[in-house]
């Protein structure tokens, strides 16, 4: 029964590569592909966690926590990869934990390997570099990658990638004002600013300009 278990894990692993390998290429059934591997890995980890909950294992809140991290990035690298726009502001915070996560799973295995076996198997290990790698991408802008997890107008509220032009008509009651506001608009034109300003705090036009 475990075997097969493993065979069904790899399996959404396969699903979750193969889609993004479609998706890149823009062939159909890449979407479809990654979803179901990622929906695989939330159903694999939440059944795991409350597997180990009820049995109370060694090292239960690490792995609890490991296991919660990658069931979030998962939805992470669902809204990304798929061009949604939800989860933008916590998947910023998602990320962090799990790169926090990563190297501290890198460290362990590096300096406390007996550790390291009881908190991270071999399964969520494969997982959390796949998904480490799956994430780099979601940090830099790409034609047919995934959305950035930091985006422009995130950082810059006032971001816009167009802009558009408009005429809005001035309407004048004094003839007075509109002749400062036409002198004052050549002077602009030629990049006599300070003349424009001295024109305005006057308030008398400059005949000779027009």
């Amino acid at each position: 029964m475990k075997k097969l278990f493993n065979t069904l894990f790899y399996l959404t692993l396969l699903l979750i590569i193969s889609g993004i390998i479609l998706k890149y290429f823009t062939i159909v059934g890449g979407a479809t592909s990654l979803t179901l591997g990622l929906i695989g890995v939330c159903i694999y980890y939440l059944a795991k966690s409350v597997k180990e909950f009820i049995n109370k294992i060694e090292k239960l809140y690490f792995r609890l926590f490991l296991n919660f991290v990658l069931i979030l990035t998962s939805i992470l690298l669902f809204v990304k990869y798929l061009h949604h726009s939800f989860f933008d502001y916590f998947s910023i915070i998602v990320a962090f934990v799990f790169i926090v996560a990563f190297f501290s799973m890198i460290t362990l295995r590096l300096k406390v390997k007996p550790l390291f076996d009881k908190i991270a198997p071999i399964n969520t290990t494969v997982v959390m570099i796949l998904y480490f790698l799956l994430l780099i991408p979601t940090f830099f802008e790409s034609e047919n990658g995934p959305n950035m997890i930091v985006h422009p107008s995130i950082v810059d509220k006032y971001y816009d990638v167009t802009s558009i032009g408009t005429n809005i008509p001035t309407y004048f009651k004094y003839k007075e004002t509109k002749l400062i506001n036409d002198s004052a608009s050549i002077l602009l034109k030629n990049n006599s600013i300070d003349l424009a300003m001295n024109l305005f705090k006057r308030k008398q036009p400059v005949k000779y300009i027009l």
